[in-house]
């Protein structure tokens, strides 16, 4: 395996990780002030910066935490860019 296609590989596992975990704490958020009449700006920035591939997707913020194929298809977004990350990274 070239080095390129290693780097790629690297930067999709870290987005990886960088995605599911701002999709766990996005929805741990979400529940903790589900109570209150509107959500704060920092649960609202948390969900769009975490859940950004299903909102391209179309999917309804309301519907975001209904399914569970919802974290799989959000990963899948991150390792995409990732991988695409990796593979223009220029070799220093």
């Amino acid at each position: 395996m070239n080095s390129k296609v290693k780097v790629a590989m690297r930067y999709a596992f870290y987005l990886a990780l960088i995605g599911g975990a701002l999709s766990v704490i996005a929805l741990i958020v979400v529940v903790l002030q589900s109570g209150y009449a509107h959500p704060s700006p920092i649960c609202t920035v948390l969900v769009y910066v975490s859940y950004w591939p299903m909102f391209l997707m179309g999917w309804h913020p309301e519907n975001l935490f209904v399914s569970f194929k919802v974290l799989p298809i959000n990963l899948f977004g991150w390792i995409l860019v990732g991988l695409l990350l990796g593979w223009l990274r220029r070799p220093g």
